[in-house]
């Protein structure tokens, strides 16, 4: 199948989707939009900004007006810096000028380099998430903040996703979200619950301010009949009684002073 026809396909789809999921959970956001709202709260005015595994973009391109907000974000520091162990992915990135080939595990900066970290969608791959703590401790000024956008594992998508080979998520996330194979990496799901993330914050030197459990756009989007069956699902997880299970979680944590 071309490109073109694979393209149309799936804004059929999705623009099917979208008046289905205005009928059935009008009241749903997809988390990357909360997650933009969450920083633009605390990327700080004139401070220094590190963007872990920043991949290409700093957020989806499907957002409205994104490259705007990132630069808006950008420009709003004094110095920003990507961070992300695939040079090709660098390379691309359009938005952030200073970029650094490594692996959250291991920075190359100094102590007290910055005042806040994010990471979207970037958590759930690490292999040693008490390393990229520790790491982000060090690297972090103090009362800095951290913020990272990660999945949650109790989530029936997680959960399952957490199940399948790789080769298999290969296959399927291309299909499911459009994203290309080269886009898709290996989980870990070791920092992918609330107790977790508070055990290991505790552990590390942060605070926790908040973690928001959030829910996103159904993945099944692209397969319209059981896109009605996630839609109903997701909608009884919007109750404040199934929270713990919804799709994502977004983590606000602060480095201790003296830890």
């Amino acid at each position: 199948m071309s490109n073109a026809i694979s393209s149309r396909i799936r804004k059929l789809c999705y623009r099917a989707y979208w008046r289905l999921e205005k009928m059935i959970a009008p009241n749903l956001r997809d988390s990357q939009y909360l997650y933009k709202e969450i920083l633009e709260s605390y990327v700080p005015t004139d401070g220094r900004w590190l963007e872990l595994g920043c991949g290409h973009q700093i957020l989806p391109s499907w957002i409205r007006s994104s490259k705007e907000t990132e630069a808006a974000l950008v420009d709003r520091t004094r110095i920003t810096v990507g961070v992300d162990p695939v040079l090709e992915q660098v390379r691309k990135h359009s938005t952030i000028q200073h970029r650094v080939v490594a692996t959250i595990e291991n920075c190359p900066f100094r102590n007290n380099s910055f005042d806040f970290i994010s990471a979207n969608m970037v958590m759930e791959h690490v292999q040693d998430p008490g390393r990229a703590l520790s790491e982000a401790y060090r690297i972090m000024d103090n009362r800095g903040v951290l913020v990272f956008h990660t999945p949650n594992y109790w989530n029936y998508q997680v959960f399952l996703a957490s199940l399948m080979p790789q080769w298999m998520k290969n296959k399927l996330v291309p299909i499911l979200e459009g994203r290309s194979d080269q886009d898709v990496f290996p989980t870990a799901y070791k920092i992918n619950t609330v107790p977790q993330i508070e055990r290991m914050a505790a552990q590390y030197g942060f605070r926790v301010i908040e973690i928001k459990m959030v829910n996103s756009t159904a993945i099944s989007a692209m397969l319209f009949p059981l896109a009605v069956f996630e839609l109903l699902l997701i909608r009884l997880l919007e109750t404040r009684f199934l929270q713990r299970y919804r799709t994502n979680m977004i983590a606000v944590l602060q480095k201790q002073e003296g830890k």
